[in-house]
């Protein structure tokens, strides 16, 4: 009499259930892979990557120089290089807007790939430069974060990709805009025709 566990054509394998990959399967496999990363790769916009990373950077350090004016009781002095593609903090203590000895600052350089400048994308408010700041700071365009939290004007900074200096790539355009009274900043992106707000 037969039990099920007992069946004689079949005699019992420990282990039989056990199946690996074979090279050849194996090969294949990241064969098809490298094939798929290699058609998606070109699809991928790193120009857009840098830009909002870059926007992020200049942002999130105008809004810790506000935060540092409120603080600190003195006046943050941010500096812009449009040539170098960098800007300045310094800790004004004394709230004299020059940089005297003891002061702090820190150089802020944009991210790779990202620059001053709006290419063609038509201007949010006032001012059609790069840096829409009246003011000046050895002969460079500067804001000043108040110990209210305020700014010493309202404006605009561009930023846009290096791919954009021959003109065209109107889409790389992205901003930073401050208001003058509450010292407020926002982002903004050009994006199908309009610009929008958002990092």
């Amino acid at each position: 009499m037969f039990t099920l566990h007992d069946h004689p054509t079949e005699p019992r394998r420990l282990g039989s259930s056990r199946r690996g990959f074979t090279i050849t399967e194996l090969i294949m496999t990241l064969s098809m892979i490298a094939v798929m990363t290699g058609i998606a790769a070109p699809r991928i916009n790193l120009s857009k990557f840098r830009l909002n990373g870059a926007l992020s950077e200049v942002a999130s350090a105008m809004i810790a120089s506000k935060s540092k004016a409120i603080l600190r009781q003195h006046d943050v002095i941010l500096v812009f290089n449009q040539v170098e593609s960098e800007f300045r903090v310094l800790m004004d203590r004394n709230n004299n807007a020059t940089a005297d000895d003891g002061e702090d600052f820190r150089t802020v350089q944009l991210s790779e790939g990202a620059r001053f400048g709006r290419c063609e994308a038509p201007p949010i408010s006032g001012g059609t430069t790069a840096i829409t700041f009246a003011k000046r700071f050895a002969g460079l365009p500067s804001l000043s974060f108040h110990r209210n939290g305020s700014a010493s004007e309202e404006g605009v900074i561009y930023l846009t990709s290096m791919r954009s200096e021959g003109g065209g790539f109107a889409e790389d355009a992205r901003a930073v805009v401050i208001d003058r009274s509450t010292g407020q900043v926002r982002c903004m992106s050009y994006e199908s025709l309009e610009w929008r707000r958002g990092c």
